[in-house]
């Protein structure tokens, strides 16, 4: 089956290759048509001009209509000559800078498909896996005859926490589908400080199952700004559940709240093992989980997608522990 996957994916790179050179070499060939037919008119043009003017000399400046015949013939050949190789290097680097042009313009459309391929494979993956543990139990259990009633239990609760698995990653990816289809978020006014607390009552029987502590500061009361109350909520959930996941039992996640010149600042900041330098300019890259186990890979970049939607800007820095910044903007 491996190798069946891995024969489908070189076939799919080698098509979609053929596709985008095929593109390519269309564009370009348009491209040189329409310098060709530029040059090709400016040719006869000046050819026909030249030649007028030619046939126009005075027929005193020969001594004959021979010469005058021989002489006009020559300009003419060599004045061809030297436009045909004129226009030969022209059409050279006209199908050079066509190409290079038709290269730029499919870049972007190729980056998207690039991206779209890797998505739809590590969504594929993801979802792969649980499903690939339920049907392993499934069939173990069916085939024990021997089976009791507390071991079918034990199967059951199994798929039960690897449904909700692949629940939460198909509802990670309609959020990110959403976002890439430019839905955006219905905003109504909401209290910054209200919604982040909400979210902390909630994570904090999680953080102290793990002996961490979860604490709050906040520089104002209330923050009023613009925003989706469930996405915001979403994007400080998932931040904390990252702390949490990635800070050893004793630690200390800080969840800030203040606003100053240049936004609403909402900080998560936590005594965890960090970030790898290499893995912190990815992080927000989706799928992407370096060298931490666990997870989907879903988890930040939802966060950013959701701040971007919300005209913030998000940033993450990781020395001692990781602490990431948002800033909202007040209006």
């Amino acid at each position: 089956m491996e190798q069946l996957w891995k024969r489908y994916a070189v076939s799919a790179i080698d098509s979609r290759h053929n596709v985008f050179w095929q593109a390519r070499a269309r564009l370009t060939a348009q491209y040189v048509l329409v310098v060709a037919l530029v040059v090709l008119g400016f040719s006869l043009f000046l050819f026909q001009s030249v030649r007028s003017n030619l046939q126009d000399a005075s027929n005193d400046d020969f001594s004959g209509a021979v010469q005058r015949t021989q002489f006009v013939d020559s300009t003419l050949s060599s004045f061809a000559f030297d436009l045909i190789l004129a226009d030969a290097v022209i059409l050279t680097l006209a199908a050079w800078l066509s190409y290079v042009l038709a290269g730029r313009t499919l870049r972007p459309i190729q980056e998207a498909m690039e991206a779209q391929k890797t998505f739809t494979a590590n969504a594929s993956h993801e979802l792969r896996t649980p499903l690939a543990v339920m049907k392993s139990e499934i069939e173990v259990a069916t085939r024990d005859h021997a089976a009791t009633t507390d071991s079918y239990r034990r199967v059951l609760e199994s798929n039960l926490e690897e449904i909700s698995r692949m629940s939460s990653i198909v509802e990670d990816l309609l959020i990110l589908a959403r976002s890439d289809a430019h839905q955006g978020y219905t905003h109504s006014m909401l209290d910054l400080v209200e919604t982040a607390n909400g979210v902390i009552s909630k994570m904090k029987s999680l953080a102290s199952q793990k002996g961490l502590a979860l604490i709050t500061t906040v520089s104002h009361d209330p923050i009023v700004m613009r925003g989706n109350r469930l996405a915001l909520e979403r994007a400080l959930m998932n931040l904390i559940q990252n702390s949490i996941e990635h800070t050893p039992s004793g630690g200390t996640i800080t969840v800030s709240i203040s606003r100053d010149d240049t936004g609403n600042i909402l900080t998560v900041t936590d005594t965890g093992s960090g970030i790898g330098e290499h893995d912190l300019s990815h992080v927000f890259e989706r799928f992407y989980k370096g060298d931490r186990a666990g997870g989907t890979g879903l988890g930040l970049p939802i966060v950013k997608e959701i701040v971007t939607q919300h005209g913030g800007e998000i940033n993450i820095e990781s020395v001692g522990g990781t602490t990431v910044a948002i800033v909202f903007p007040t209006r």
